[in-house]
């Protein structure tokens, strides 16, 4: 190889480590970009997860996750951040938060709909709330964000007429609202609900279980 050929080598290795991040960059770029939604409702707490948008000022998460609720992103144990919803549909379960002020944290991208084709590699980010039992330390553990993965599985639509992806992607109650990231980085859906129903323990307590395997939708 001569010096021009060298040269050119080099440059042009340079040139795509720098436009092609590391596998491990883009979980920590997916990761930063998700948060977690905490929500109270009179006596009634509750939480979900939402991702960035509009450069650090927005985040997009369900309208049933802050429905009727005032709403705080957690950042940290520490760091939390008031929002108030500015627009929402209730049709499509969509809602976005303005912050109260701007996060120092990437903005997710989107991926075109014609790239996203069944069987592609997903990854499902947010807080299910099974994830945060008794037995963990809260403080350390509350902002963390848990990392599921799967494919896409079919594009069906809900009864109102809102277009959903299928996946297996182990999502549950909590992860409503998160992000599902393709394996670019890139938004392809939003977390909504999972395959469930409800059954009365012999204690008569009502609970949610899974009515079938692998089988939950995003928006």
């Amino acid at each position: 190889m001569n010096r021009r050929c060298l040269y050119l080598f080099i440059v042009f290795t340079l040139s795509v480590s720098c436009v092609f991040p590391t596998a491990g960059d883009l979980i920590d770029r997916m990761q930063n970009s998700t948060v977690l939604i905490a929500t109270k409702s009179g006596n009634k707490y509750g939480s979900g997860s939402g991702f960035i948008v509009g450069g650090g000022k927005y985040v997009v998460t369900n309208w049933h996750v802050i429905y009727n609720a005032s709403v705080i992103v957690v950042l940290s144990g520490k760091d939390k951040v008031k929002a108030t919803v500015c627009r929402q549909s209730r049709q499509k379960d969509i809602a976005i938060l303005q912050l109260e002020r701007r996060l120092n944290r990437p903005s997710v991208v989107f991926a075109p709909p014609s790239l996203v084709k069944k069987a592609q590699s997903v990854y499902a980010m947010g807080f299910p709330s099974a994830a945060m039992g008794d037995h963990l330390d809260t403080e350390s553990t509350l902002a963390e964000v848990k990392i599921s993965r799967g494919i896409v599985s079919a594009f069906v639509k809900s009864r109102a007429g809102t277009g959903l992806i299928q996946t297996d992607a182990a999502i549950n109650p909590g992860n409503s609202g998160g992000p599902l990231f393709n394996t670019c980085g890139h938004v392809v859906g939003i977390n909504d609900m999972k395959s469930l129903t409800r059954v009365v323990t012999a204690s008569g307590k009502v609970v949610r279980v899974p009515q079938g395997e692998g089988v939950g939708w995003a928006i």
